[in-house]
């Protein structure tokens, strides 16, 4: 584990499952900043789907913190390497902004010059639009009737539940449609409309708080930590 991109991962300003995801990938980093966890791995360390993971470094991707080396040999999909750019992305704050020369400026006054990695867009606030949420459901739901009508569908859908747990569901109805007759799977606005996300459990899933997110994340920073110490590399 490189510590540096541990606590370079820390500092960044994300949404927290891109956060999360980061920290977990920087504690299999080395020292040329790449890591290549396979998905179970990263499913196992945060607690996230699938799907929720790849939407993360997606993002982590599009934003210009990580890059995503997706590999493959004979046909056989290989566990990604991640290339985590420590050194070329500077954690934002309300004390200093990135200039298009690669300077970092301070609001009291004054810069200090860095090596950025080039970033080719400018970070966006909003990762995903509602468009691209709607697409991605549009693409795992298993019978694709009714685009105009399930998209209005998903966006009454959002209000009153999260991006995740329409996804989770998903991905699960699908599969469980795997093999069988279409007739009998329900327009994709009819099991929004219905509330099908929620089938499967009689509790009500959500995503984490953001408090729970940043207390796990720093239990996992200091576990790792104590791990370090007791391996005697503290000492």
């Amino acid at each position: 584990m490189s510590f540096q991109a541990m606590a370079w991962a820390v500092k960044q300003s994300l949404p927290f499952k891109e956060k999360f995801v980061l920290i977990i990938l920087a504690n299999y980093t080395g020292e040329d900043g790449k890591a290549w966890p396979s998905m179970s791995r990263l499913m196992e360390d945060t607690g996230l789907k699938k799907d929720s993971i790849i939407r993360a470094t997606k993002s982590l991707e599009d934003l210009g913190i990580i890059k995503i080396d997706r590999r493959v040999f004979d046909g056989v999909n290989l566990p990604n390497v991640y290339q985590l750019h420590v050194d070329g992305v500077v954690a934002h704050s309300d004390h200093q902004s990135l200039s298009s020369t690669g300077v970092v400026a301070n609001s009291g006054g004054g810069s200090r010059s860095q090596r950025l990695y080039t970033i080719k867009e400018p970070i966006k606030e909003s990762i995903y639009s509602a468009s691209d949420d709607f697409d991605t459901f549009w693409e795992h739901y298993p019978r694709k009737i009714g685009k105009l009508a399930a998209k209005s569908a998903f966006a009454k859908a959002m209000k009153i539940t999260d991006l995740d747990t329409i996804m989770d569901a998903c991905v699960d109805f699908a599969s469980s449609r795997r093999g069988q007759d279409e007739a009998f799977t329900p327009h994709p606005a009819t099991w929004l409309n219905q509330g099908r996300w929620d089938d499967t459990t009689s509790i009500k899933r959500g995503p984490p708080s953001q408090e729970e997110m940043n207390r796990r994340a720093e239990e996992f920073v200091a576990r790792k930590k104590l791990e370090e110490k007791l391996n005697g590399k503290y000492l």
